[in-house]
């Protein structure tokens, strides 16, 4: 019998979604995970965000506002590896909810904000 199962780890807003996962058959094949750890838009709201709503062209944005969003963009693109990261340890049946795991994604989150504040 094969199911789902859902892991939230709620510090991060992570929900994972392991899917086809075989009681007693090994790890699961598998899944999906959402986090609020992204930066949105200022303006919009929206993490994928380049500047380009319709919000932001209302205000408009000097040079210091570029430099800002290529950060925003870049530390999105890195959380986008942690959370593939984090996936793929929890499909390989890695105990994602344990303490020195959720401590391992609390440190990766710091480094990330320092290197891109």
């Amino acid at each position: 019998m094969k199911t789902t199962k859902t892991i939230k780890l709620s510090e991060f807003g992570i929900v994972i979604t392991l899917d086809n996962v075989a009681v007693n058959d090994g790890p699961p094949h598998g899944g999906t995970i959402t986090s609020d750890m992204k930066e949105g838009c200022p303006f919009c709201g929206q993490t994928d965000c380049d500047f380009s709503c319709d919000e932001s062209q209302a205000d408009g944005f000097d040079d210091d506002g570029l430099w800002d969003n290529e950060n925003r963009i870049k530390y999105n693109i890195s959380i986008d590896a942690l959370e593939s990261l984090i996936l793929a340890h929890a499909c390989a049946g890695i105990d994602v909810e344990a303490y020195g795991y959720v401590e391992g994604i609390r440190t990766a989150l710091q480094t990330l904000a320092k290197e891109y504040e």
